[in-house]
């Protein structure tokens, strides 16, 4: 739960979020780039696997749930007043508004002229 707050907290930076989902989108092209995002991944696995020797299956849905995290961010979920939307939150408030405000910094940095509803 640590690590998954302090990914949230990480992703207040949209520089952040948007350098990651463009070396993803990247590396589907480019060799050298999906070699770097390997490598940048299987550090973040090992670095997590050894701070909580969890099984390869929670290894799995805890870098799931972080994926999640990053299109929610991205697409700044929280804003979209609808219960589709709504459903991905829990009842844990802090996720929720670290969440909220992941959307909120996305939005900082974009044209404010551009709408953000679904």
């Amino acid at each position: 739960m640590r690590m998954g707050m302090a990914y949230l907290e990480l992703l207040q930076d949209p520089d952040l979020l948007q350098v990651q989902l463009h070396g993803f989108v990247a590396a589907a092209a480019d060799a050298d780039i999906a070699a770097a995002c390997q490598d940048t991944f299987r550090r973040l696995w090992r670095l997590a696997n050894e701070a909580t020797h969890a099984e390869p299956a929670v290894m799995r849905e805890f870098f799931a749930q972080g994926m999640l995290c990053n299109v929610m961010a991205a697409i700044d979920l929280r804003s979209v007043d609808e219960p589709w939307a709504q459903s991905f939150f829990d009842e844990d408030e802090t996720k929720s508004e670290a969440l909220l405000a992941m959307g909120g910094a996305t939005r900082d940095t974009a044209d404010p002229a551009q709408p953000h509803s679904a």
